[in-house]
């Protein structure tokens, strides 16, 4: 099972990139939507019988990811700058990976892999 956080920033005049958001926004840890406060510290195992298998990483929801899972939410055109970063002017408006003079907050997708324990020993596999 794959867990999913977003690293969110907002571009301020004077100083760039910062986790600080306006009052109305989405948290600078949040699930996709920005509705979910979510930061990678407080992600936990689904139950005792899970185990992580992975640590946290930078993840590219490529065109290729979506395609295979169809009634996933598509709101960016698969780009990304070199350290995963997807741009928009504002929140909910589309995403790319190029930075322009009027992109005022960026996201990145962190996920991090946890197995059942039960399906391991079972044989099977755990997203089934």
């Amino acid at each position: 099972m794959e867990m999913t956080t977003y690293e969110n920033e907002r571009w301020w005049i004077g100083q760039g990139w910062s986790e600080k958001m306006l009052p109305q926004e989405r948290s600078n840890w949040s699930d996709l939507g920005g509705h979910m406060h979510l930061p990678k510290s407080a992600m936990r195992l689904p139950g005792k019988n899970w185990r992580w298998v992975s640590e946290w990483r930078i993840s590219r929801c490529t065109q290729k990811y979506l395609k295979d899972r169809p009634n996933q939410t598509v709101d960016h055109d698969g780009t990304y700058d070199n350290e995963g970063w997807q741009y928009a002017i504002e929140w909910g408006m589309n995403f790319s990976g190029t930075k322009g003079m009027s992109e005022f907050v960026r996201r990145r997708r962190w996920t991090r892999t946890c197995v059942s324990t039960d399906a391991e020993g079972s044989g099977m596999d755990s997203n089934q």
